[in-house]
């Protein structure tokens, strides 16, 4: 008989993490298509036909939701970043950095969705925590890859943030010029190097 039980305690909580990954998928399409202020527990159970009172049930409060829905890009983020570093086939560090600012630049609609998240968190204590997260795994992976320390790491992802909020701000019209972007990481890079 407690072989049964836990067969079915297995099962459901296969189930469970099951319904849980698609409410996160629904989650983030809606926020990638309609803006986070679309995102409700209401407008995730309507677009995945289940009852409200099970989305609750899995995120309690509508930040326990959007959390969830940043931490999900921030693993999504990272694996995207370290696979674009890899397959780089640029040598040098600030060229590399600077083709990784222009090949995000081009990808406008998601990182529209990603700045609102961001913007969202600080208004919502809840999620700074989160967007505070992704920032520093943007940073760890520039010292693991380049072997920056942290302060030179946070210069290269301020300079990036900055460009890519100027970006979104202007619809894609201003974009940083490549040569200045080349100079100003090679500035950072001999900051790190004579400590």
């Amino acid at each position: 008989m407690i072989v049964g039980k836990d067969k079915r305690e297995r099962v459901s909580r296969a189930r469970g993490e099951h319904t849980r990954e698609l409410i996160l998928e629904a989650a983030s399409e809606i926020i990638r298509n309609e803006g986070l202020h679309a995102c409700t527990q209401r407008a995730v159970a309507a677009e995945l036909d289940i009852s409200p009172g099970t989305v609750t049930w899995h995120f309690r409060m509508l930040d326990d939701l959007h959390d969830a829905v940043v931490r999900n890009a921030i693993d999504s983020f990272k694996a995207q970043t370290l696979k674009w570093f890899i397959e780089s086939t640029s040598e040098a560090p600030e060229v590399q950095l600077t083709e990784f600012l222009f090949w995000t630049l081009q990808q406008h609609t998601r990182l529209l969705r990603e700045y609102e998240l961001f913007v969202a968190a600080v208004s919502r204590p809840r999620l700074r925590e989160s967007a505070m997260h992704w920032v520093r795994t943007h940073s760890l992976i520039l010292q693991d890859h380049f072997g920056l320390n942290a302060e030179q790491a946070d210069a290269v992802v301020a300079y990036t943030d900055a460009w890519l909020l100027r970006s979104l701000l202007s619809d894609g019209a201003e974009k940083p010029d490549i040569t200045m972007t080349e100079l100003i990481f090679i500035t950072i890079m001999k900051a790190h190097s004579s400590d």
